[in-house]
């Protein structure tokens, strides 16, 4: 059951990075002097993110 969850999961977050790369886009389009700002808090948020789901990735295989 907790797997099926964290599979669902992964999948509904594709959607979640379309739509945040829709964000940085339209940020870099209207602020393209900030362009250096907008992609590294980017890559921090999907580095945070893939920490995260490193994480929870890890629980599961030691539970099993």
């Amino acid at each position: 059951e907790g797997l099926e969850f964290f599979e669902l999961h992964v999948a509904e977050d594709e959607q979640h990075a379309i739509v945040m790369r829709k964000i940085i886009e339209n940020l870099l389009v209207k602020h393209p002097y900030k362009r250096t700002k907008v992609l590294a808090i980017g890559e921090e948020m999907v580095r945070l993110r893939m920490a995260m789901l490193d994480g929870i990735s890890q629980t599961f295989r030691e539970a099993a």
